[in-house]
């Protein structure tokens, strides 16, 4: 036993200081971690959208390549595109498609001078279009409580003819 002139004194168990102080810790690093969430949930959705945008630039893309070349009109012409959620293109001819529409693309296209090929009586023949593709996200006009959000995208289509042998 103990002697009786020495107050006993129990070691087992934490003192409220260092009770509060873990608490402090942990609740440190837990708001970290919340903060870091936020910043993860903003990069995946910055992250879909770029991937949507980039599926329907090709779309539109690949669209005007399949045009006879000599059809491409180049300067205040412009071609727009219908897109539903999901990135898929949607006809543009009826209105009751455009409904459905999430994303409008407008490909607007720039004859490039620099590669045109002089012909012998002194024409040019076009090339290259600088092609720039103007993706909107809402479709409706803009208000101050939702502004609409615009995505460009800057390609080319070239003319390919295959060498004659």
């Amino acid at each position: 036993m103990f002697p009786p002139d020495k107050p006993h004194r129990a070691t087992a168990g934490f003192t409220l200081v260092e009770i509060v102080l873990a608490l402090g810790i942990i609740s440190f690093g837990l708001v970290a971690l919340v903060g870091l969430l936020a910043v993860s949930l903003d990069s995946s959705r910055s992250s879909d959208q770029d991937t949507m945008i980039a599926s329907m630039a090709r779309q539109v893309t690949t669209t005007l390549r399949e045009r006879p070349f000599d059809k491409l009109k180049s300067g205040g012409s412009s071609d727009i595109f219908y897109f539903d959620a999901e990135g898929r293109a949607l006809p543009a001819a009826t209105p009751e498609a455009r409904q459905g529409a999430v994303y409008q693309c407008t490909a607007i296209l720039t004859r490039n001078a620099d590669f045109d090929t002089v012909e012998t009586n002194g024409t040019s023949k076009p090339n290259l279009f600088d092609v720039q593709l103007r993706f909107s996200t809402a479709l409706k006009p803009a208000t101050s409580a939702t502004p609409a959000a615009m995505e460009v995208v800057n390609t080319a289509i070239a003319r390919y003819e295959p060498p004659i042998l």
